[in-house]
């Protein structure tokens, strides 16, 4: 199941929706680290942790008169959860009014949050949400992620794809083929050996390991999955056989 404490998160962006950064203090763990992306507008780079995060929270709150930061989507998966945010502020020294849509990604543990990532890119942020997806089911656990597949998901399988079902939409159906999936195999893990954003997409090269059930045949493959979002909910899941790889680079292009 996803493990992230929605509820907390959405008290925490209310009040800094409001100015109240003093909020979440309570909620984050002793190692707790935040990291802003490569690409993002900020000259303090990197990840930085205990102190240094709160010298930097300080930095940043300072250099503006004031500042609101609010949730505008939410999608949890595993023990992560992708958040929109809009970023709304004067600045103290020019007096100029900014507007900013990016986005968090929050990861928590048994001590609470561990890791915050700002980052402006939709697909390198898309990348750090799907690895919570990927962690879940590298340990057999597939019933994360409910939150992130649109109602409208549409799920295709490229030629040769094993045992594959005809492309369809719903989610409905996609759980239904899930259902079978899972139930041909024993010990199954799906686990992501390289994730690409992909412009707003993101491939990602897997390793599928476990047995036949009907067979007792044990199964090691690597393909590619590519997803496609709308928000922070995927609307497009494609599986591409072993070698398709150029296939699902074209396809993310499209």
């Amino acid at each position: 199941m996803d493990a992230v404490p929605v509820d907390w998160l959405r008290t925490v962006y209310d009040e800094w929706g409001r100015g109240n950064f003093r909020a979440g203090a309570d909620g984050l763990a002793p190692d707790f680290e935040f990291n802003t992306g490569s690409d993002f507008p900020d000259p303090e780079r990197g990840v930085a942790a205990g102190q240094a995060v709160r010298d930097y929270w300080r930095g940043f709150l300072s250099s503006w008169a004031h500042l609101r930061i609010a949730a505008l989507e939410m999608t949890p998966v595993g023990d992560r959860v992708l958040i929109l945010v809009r970023q709304t502020g004067t600045g103290r020294a020019s007096g100029v009014e900014t507007s900013l849509d990016y986005f968090h990604v929050w990861r928590f543990g048994d001590a609470g949050a561990s890791r915050l990532d700002a980052l402006l890119g939709a697909g390198e942020a898309r990348v750090e949400q799907l690895r919570g997806l990927y962690d879940a089911w590298a340990t057999g656990d597939f019933d994360v992620g409910e939150a992130l597949f649109a109602p409208d998901i549409a799920f295709v399988t490229s030629e040769g794809f094993p045992d594959a079902p005809g492309p369809g939409t719903g989610l409905a159906r996609v759980e239904r083929w899930r259902d079978q999936f899972l139930a041909a195999f024993e010990d199954l893990r799906i686990e992501a050996l390289a994730l690409e954003a992909l412009g707003e997409r993101v491939l990602t090269r897997v390793r599928q390991t476990g047995r036949f059930r009907a067979t007792g045949i044990e199964v090691d493959v690597i393909y590619f999955h590519l997803w496609s979002f709308r928000g922070g909910r995927a609307i497009r899941f494609q599986a591409f056989e072993p070698t398709a790889e150029t296939e699902a680079r074209a396809a993310a292009c499209q």
